[in-house]
């Protein structure tokens, strides 16, 4: 008795597969797979119109409480092959790596760690006793006074 398998009940199981994933299958870490609206599609907008519409999805923040935002490994592939710029090589390409380095990954860690430890109450108490145990310690209050304060004095006096 043979049995007819189609390709959708093939597609929900790979196990029978050696190596995994079937070859057919396309791989979704690729660059390719970023879409958005300003990476989908190679047209440019020729009318004011289109160039507002797609300058407003640019701007436009994404659903931060039911999208769930891109790993580092994504926002790497994007700096390095994100139709942000044409060239794959260049000034462009390579401040976009530099920006990825210097500001977007250290913002998601601190980002992220914030949001680790504000999660739950219990682990937000211990993170404040240890600070507020941690700043009794001389070489603390000489880190706080001299290095914390004047850095967080220019930032405010720069950005305000």
């Amino acid at each position: 008795m043979s049995v007819d398998v189609t390709q959708r009940e093939a597609a929900l199981c790979n196990a029978d597969f050696p190596g995994g994933a079937a070859e057919r299958e396309i791989d979704s870490t690729g660059a390719e797979s970023l879409h958005s609206a300003i990476t989908d599609g190679d047209d440019r907008p020729t009318t004011t119109g289109e160039w507002l519409a797609r300058f407003g999805d640019y701007c436009t923040p994404p659903a931060l409480l039911t999208e769930r935002r891109p790993a580092v490994e994504q926002m790497r592939l994007y700096a390095r092959r994100g139709r942000y710029t044409e060239q794959l090589h260049g000034p462009a390409r390579r401040l976009g790596l530099i920006w990825l380095g210097a500001v977007a990954v250290p913002a998601l860690v601190v980002a992220r760690f914030a949001e680790w430890v504000l999660e739950r109450p219990a682990r937000c108490a211990v993170a404040v006793l240890t600070v507020k145990a941690l700043s009794f310690l001389p070489p603390v209050v000489w880190l706080v006074d001299h290095v914390i304060s004047p850095g967080a004095d220019a930032a405010l006096w720069l950005f305000l």
